[in-house]
């Protein structure tokens, strides 16, 4: 396979350009790997928030029931 010549970009010292394709490509692989890093991150924290957010709602959906049942041993006595 024949290598692709790259030019660099003028004042962007990580950009170079492909001449076969005229891509702009990025060789700041520190970067990459900040931006790979940082979505992982968020991947994390919104799977996080979305089980505290069910654990929530499973836990005001308990709070529902115990006042359900509290009401009705209340009725009970007030029948009696």
């Amino acid at each position: 396979m024949a290598t692709t010549k790259k030019i660099k970009v003028e004042n962007a010292p990580s950009l170079e350009r492909d001449v076969f394709s005229s891509a702009i490509l990025n060789t700041d692989t520190a970067a990459y790997n900040a931006v790979v890093r940082r979505k992982k991150h968020m991947r994390s924290q919104e799977h996080l928030i979305n089980e505290l957010r069910l654990r929530v709602e499973e836990l005001l959906a308990w709070k529902q029931e115990i006042i359900n049942l509290l009401d009705k041993k209340a009725d009970k006595k007030v029948d009696k």
